[in-house]
């Protein structure tokens, strides 16, 4: 039995020494952005491809939560009060950048992702990105206040407005949902 406990215990330090490290390397850049530290390779910045010559790290605000076993990658920013449950994915590298609303959740198995945005001459896919409440352009535009529920989708071009419900299993693309919409 004692052997079995030393076993425990390597494991335990060999997932805690990494995310230890991870957490003192990003603590002070996401103090200074009001964001929260990377703590996990979970969220992370996207990877060099021919459609994406630049890396782009998530922005998320400090009042999010996004789970362990769920996945943000890329040119992503998630409000205040967001969550992102487990294996949510937000993938904002072929298609980018995405938008998550304050006060949205991202329920279990949801999948946020896009269409490329830049072509193999460079130039923007305009019929590829929708324009936010901001007035920016984004692939994937979730408003305040949304819900997407289990395993739904949203792919690029998409927007949802606030205060909008998405309901299991839909799957929203190339479409523009307004305020107070059930889906």
């Amino acid at each position: 039995m004692k052997f079995n406990k030393q076993i425990f215990t390597i494991l335990i330090l060999a997932l805690l020494v990494p995310l230890a490290v991870n957490a003192s390397t990003h603590t002070d850049e996401a103090k200074e952005k009001n964001t929260t530290p990377v703590l996990f390779s979970n969220i992370k910045p996207n990877v060099i491809t021919p459609w994406n010559s630049k890396s782009t790290s998530p922005v998320i605000d400090h009042t999010a939560f996004v789970h362990p076993m769920a996945s943000v990658i890329g040119a992503v920013t998630i409000g205040a009060n967001v969550m992102v449950y487990p294996m949510a994915s937000v993938w904002g590298d072929e298609g980018m950048p995405i938008f998550i609303g304050k006060d949205s959740n991202i329920q279990d198995g949801v999948v946020i992702h896009g269409l490329e945005t830049i072509d193999e001459q460079g130039k923007l896919v305009e019929n590829n990105l929708v324009v936010g409440s901001d007035g920016k352009k984004y692939t994937v535009y979730v408003g305040e206040r949304v819900s997407l529920a289990h395993q739904s989708q949203a792919h690029c071009p998409a927007l949802i407005g606030n205060d909008t419900f998405i309901g299991m299993q839909a799957f929203v693309f190339k479409a523009h949902l307004g305020n107070n919409c059930v889906l």
